[in-house]
């Protein structure tokens, strides 16, 4: 685990904001690439994303900040101004209100932009979760087996426990990520009505998340909330309602679609 990858000179490239960068970097790249076979504008694409990009940025130091509430009271500027600190979830959440609300204003088809963003989601996400394994964060609790990791001492996870094996949730997340980037990839292939591929990614993610939170070990025990789950698992759980919920409306309103087209056809 390295949490300076280089220096030059006095400058120092810490790896997880590195990668985090070139997480969202390749994700833009393989989201322009489907944008293109979608006839999306690719002007259009430019700004949305780097909308969507500030727009995560701000909503993953949000909810950190929510997770970290007390010391944020006790020390406002640490948090607000640290190089580190950012929820996943937040960021999705904050992504895609601002992704939709650009879509309706400038009249593009929202789920089927949604569809081409997704698998590049996935994919950026599982880059920024190898930037968490380098920097030491997002660790997992004692044990693991012969799938425990040590973590150097000057990581955060080595300051917490020191020469303790951990799990390596961060590389199982990343790993997770992967996977689902796949199978999106594959659902996208053959999707049968927009949205299809977007609401999955909610399904699939919304439960790997809330059962990896299940094994880290980086929360303390003012950050757990009702039924004694965390933030992102209570986020996740409604994130799955969601999902679930306008997979099938979509899915209902494609098939209704087709049967009136079909009677029109035959009338």
């Amino acid at each position: 685990m390295h949490r300076i990858l280089f220096e030059i000179g006095q400058l120092k490239i810490y790896s997880y904001g590195f990668l985090v960068a070139m997480g969202f970097f390749i994700g833009f790249l393989l989201a322009l690439k489907k944008a293109k076979k979608d006839n999306l504008d690719e002007d259009a694409m430019y700004s949305i994303i780097i909308l969507i990009i500030v727009s995560a940025l701000i909503g993953g130091r949000v909810f950190y900040i929510i997770l970290n509430w007390k010391h944020f009271l006790a020390d406002p500027k640490v948090y607000i101004f640290s190089r580190e600190g950012f929820v996943f979830l937040g960021g999705f959440v904050f992504g895609v209100i601002a992704a939709i609300i650009f879509a309706v204003i400038k009249k593009i088809p929202v789920w089927k932009l949604a569809d081409t963003l997704a698998p590049s989601i996935a994919f950026g996400h599982g880059i920024g979760r190898l930037g968490c394994f380098l920097n030491g964060c997002c660790y997992g609790k004692p044990g693991g087996g012969f799938l425990s990791m040590v973590f150097p001492a000057d990581s955060i996870a080595g300051y917490f426990h020191p020469y303790e094996g951990l799990i390596p949730t961060q590389l199982i997340s990343s790993l997770g990520n992967f996977i689902i980037f796949i199978i999106l990839t594959m659902i996208y292939r053959k999707k049968t009505f927009d949205g299809q591929v977007f609401f999955m990614y909610f399904i699939i993610y919304s439960m790997f998340r809330f059962v990896i939170e299940f094994f880290r070990g980086d929360y303390s025990s003012i950050q757990y909330y009702i039924f004694n789950l965390t933030i992102s698992q209570i986020t996740g759980f409604f994130l799955l309602a969601f999902g679930l919920s306008m997979f099938f409306f979509l899915k209902h309103k494609q098939k209704t679609a087709q049967q009136e087209l079909n009677n029109e056809a035959t009338i």
